[in-house]
């Protein structure tokens, strides 16, 4: 289940992403199961760019350092989506068509992590998209660990929410990724 050049991708992403404009800029979430949560705070969208390794890919980051959980969004296709329903799948079921997102829920903040949750199925419905901006609802179904018993990996939650976000040509520039082993 487990991908780390996925996940740092996502978190350089998430950590990386410009500050938006003055526009309204928002999400709002919440979660139940293996872990329960409401988070509201900024959102903000993006491609980011890849190098003949990884390959460039639109981001979602919804949250970030200062919220008490956080979901980044991501398709293979770099490029804005039109308005329609999108099938998320975990990271092996993604296509280089951009027709599937995956997804990456962190809980807890970066000084106090409380989990890690992967996207296994669920729905994003864009409803509107211009440049600089997109909005639209999600449905998610997620597995992954709580920070308490990372070992076991079955905990699940479910996610749903709103977005409206606006976003930048380049969020952030992906150099390579390295495992955590060969640091």
């Amino acid at each position: 289940m487990f991908n780390l050049t996925h996940s740092a991708m996502c978190a350089l992403a998430l950590a990386s992403a410009p500050v938006p404009g003055p526009d309204s800029s928002d999400f709002a979430f919440s979660v139940r199961g293996g872990v329960t949560l409401a988070a509201t705070g900024m959102a903000r969208f993006g491609v980011v760019s890849g190098d003949s390794r990884n390959p460039a890919f639109f981001s979602l980051s919804l949250g970030g350092p200062e919220g008490n959980g956080a979901l980044v969004l991501s398709r293979a296709l770099a490029e804005l989506p039109m308005a329609g329903n999108y099938a998320v799948t975990n990271w092996e079921g993604r296509d280089a068509n951009g027709t599937s997102f995956q997804a990456l829920f962190v809980a807890g903040t970066p000084s106090q992590p409380e989990g890690v949750y992967w996207g296994e199925s669920g729905t994003v419905t864009i409803r509107h998209t211009s440049p600089g901006r997109i909005e639209g609802v999600f449905t998610i179904w997620a597995r992954g660990f709580r920070a308490v018993d990372p070992d076991r990996e079955d905990v699940t939650v479910t996610i749903h929410g709103t977005f409206t976000a606006n976003g930048e040509r380049v969020m952030a520039q992906v150099t390579g990724v390295q495992a955590a082993g060969s640091l």
